[in-house]
């Protein structure tokens, strides 16, 4: 199967994701792998992340467990200030709370263009 590649891209001190498609282990590893190397770029500048969720179509329960473990790194990190997500729908959400209990711990609000 061909994916479309994940951007990753540093603005402003806000790290910028744009999740296309669906997440198998191997691609969500891959894609961690790049958004730790983007973290690791801000040094001990404070800043936060955007995920714009608008073409994601879904992970496997472990791709979410592979994100909470690295969100729980995220949740240590004293530069971390927070972050925002842009979904088309609540389902991956509802999924991510399941399989990622950290998602819970967030100040997550949702809205729709309705």
């Amino acid at each position: 199967m061909i994916y479309k590649k994940t951007e990753v891209t540093i603005e402003n001190n806000f790290v910028k994701t744009v999740l296309i498609g669906d997440y198998n282990s191997e691609r969500t590893q891959a894609y961690l792998k790049d958004l730790e190397y983007k973290v690791s770029q801000i040094k001990d500048n404070n800043f936060g992340l955007l995920l714009n969720s608008n073409e994601f179509e879904g992970a496997t329960a472990n791709s979410y467990k592979l994100s909470e473990e690295f969100q729980k790194k995220l949740m240590e990190m004293k530069n971390f200030k927070g972050k925002a997500i842009v979904l088309n729908n609540n389902l991956y959400l509802t999924m991510a709370e399941f399989f990622a209990p950290t998602f819970k711990k967030e100040n997550i609000k949702t809205f729709n263009n309705e």
